[in-house]
């Protein structure tokens, strides 16, 4: 589980960064239909016009903080994610060989 918990860890903070370009390269598209259909709004939206401008525009105005904010939310639901999920995973192949012996999952 500590092993786990770690390997998501590194992972998680070396693609986050990709994640909020991601993000943020989808957000106004989808600002602009809802804007579309509401008259009311009025939320200012950067739009960028490929990954290089997004990733040069965030790292000038917001820093690195820009790429790992909202990484402690997404950590607490990742982090526990895997570990449930390796947890799960070895305690039904605890299960299964148990039940039908590992001689009968090779043939």
């Amino acid at each position: 589980m500590f092993a786990s918990s770690v390997s998501k860890l590194i992972a998680s903070f070396v693609a986050y960064p990709h994640e909020i370009v991601r993000s943020r390269l989808q957000a106004p598209a989808h600002a602009r239909r809802v804007d579309q259909q509401s008259s009311t709004s009025e939320a200012n939206f950067r739009e960028y016009k490929n990954v290089r401008d997004a990733v040069k525009t965030i790292s000038r105005e917001e820093g690195i903080r820009g790429f790992y904010r909202g990484i402690i939310p997404a950590l607490l639901r990742t982090v526990p994610a895997a570990v449930l999920t390796l947890l799960s995973y070895e305690k039904i192949k605890d299960f299964l060989s148990d039940k039908y012996g590992t001689s009968s999952t090779q043939q």
